[in-house]
């Protein structure tokens, strides 16, 4: 009984494991720090890498960036995403590459991202659906808010 029972945790505790890492954005393209600017036509168009695999600024030129970028810095790291005082915990994260768009200016196969987020900002908190895809160094992404409830 006993060693079905310590089964079973571990079964679980496998389970668990493996779907928090399906929840892992794992694009190095697109984690990083971005400076987002909002354009009605295309939704989200982030489009200067503060840093990231690609991108990797000395200390004074990333706060120089930080700076200039003031409020619109947002960041994508594996389990989740955020900005000034909004954070995102990822639900589901589904990854593949668009053969549709351009990766740079010879190549095809953008990596592209479908998230759901579960955030909050303040004392509200919503699901967020996001999709996402880099092209020739810009992060485009598509926002859809749902759920909002605040206290």
């Amino acid at each position: 009984m006993k060693k079905t029972l310590l089964t079973g945790f571990a079964a679980l505790f496998l389970a668990t494991g493996a779907a928090h890492a399906a929840n892992q954005l794992k694009a190095p393209e697109i984690l990083g720090q971005w400076c987002a600017s909002y354009d009605a036509g295309n939704g989200f168009v982030v489009h200067d890498v503060l840093s990231n695999l690609y991108v990797v600024p000395g200390k004074d030129e990333l706060e120089k960036q930080v700076e200039e970028c003031g409020d619109n810095i947002v960041w994508f790291k594996p389990n989740y995403s955020g900005g000034v005082e909004l954070s995102c915990r990822y639900l589901s994260v589904q990854e593949w590459k668009d053969y549709n768009k351009a990766y740079d200016t010879k190549t095809g196969g953008a990596p592209t991202a479908k998230i759901i987020s579960s955030c909050s900002h303040g004392q509200c908190t919503w699901h967020e659906h996001l999709l996402m895809y880099w092209s020739k160094g810009t992060l485009y992404i598509r926002s859809k808010s749902h759920d909002l409830r605040c206290k």
